[in-house]
């Protein structure tokens, strides 16, 4: 009897230190990965006993493939000497930590609290209906040609790797345009790719904001295609 009295006193006294140390842990943290991205994380602390953090979305970039960018523009010509009568554009993008940040992210997490502390992945998201796809923001005469030969956007994803799908059908005068801003990328200065999103935050504590967005720079992009 007594020693299942003691087992069941450490058995308490385990459990009971184990929620001490989730009440320790903060409720939201941010952290500077080693590319300089700044991460913020956030506890899942309607649950007292949670060591569960979350990451608030981050890194829109255009998608890769097999190391390729997923990325494509091309002109139309009646031959290869003939004038530029039009062209197309297609990318595909994400967001969210990729496998080096994410496991930079997890390490730095342990290092700086406690070893049960485990990042789980991103917030939990909803769809902002008042913008539910990718938008162009630029006061740049290229950011209006973007955003009148927009054909075809998909609507934001709203977990962390899924990909969004755009596509751009240009005029020809619109195409030349666009031909020579890519060849010079520092033409596409100011000219932001944003996505919206809203969140539930009940499981945060104030943690993440109701609605919020994230911006892509698409000079940024550019310089960087594979």
């Amino acid at each position: 009897m007594k020693v299942h009295l003691k087992m069941y006193i450490s058995l308490v006294l385990c459990l009971g230190m184990g929620s001490v140390l989730s009440a320790q842990l903060p409720d939201q943290l941010e952290l500077t990965l080693s590319d300089k991205t700044k991460v913020k994380l956030c506890r899942q602390s309607n649950d007292r006993s949670s060591s569960l953090y979350y990451y608030l979305p981050v890194n829109f970039r255009i998608s890769e493939k097999k190391g390729q960018s997923e990325f494509s523009f091309l002109t139309y010509r009646k031959d290869s000497l003939a004038p530029i009568t039009g062209g197309i554009m297609h990318m595909l993008m994400e967001w969210g930590l990729n496998k080096n940040q994410l496991e930079e992210a997890r390490e730095q997490l342990r290092l700086q609290l406690d070893s049960t502390a485990i990042l789980a992945g991103s917030v939990f998201l909803s769809q902002d209906s008042a913008h539910p796809s990718v938008e162009i923001i630029s006061k740049n005469s290229l950011g209006e040609v973007l955003m009148r030969s927009i054909k075809n956007s998909a609507r934001t994803p709203l977990q962390s790797g899924a990909k969004l799908a755009t596509s751009f059908s240009f005029s020809a005068e619109d195409a030349k345009v666009m031909a020579e801003a890519l060849e010079k990328p520092k033409k596409l200065k100011d000219i932001v790719f944003r996505i919206y999103f809203t969140a539930n935050d009940y499981r945060f504590r104030g943690c993440v904001p109701p609605s919020f967005y994230i911006d892509g720079n698409l000079d940024k992009w550019i310089k960087e295609l594979k």
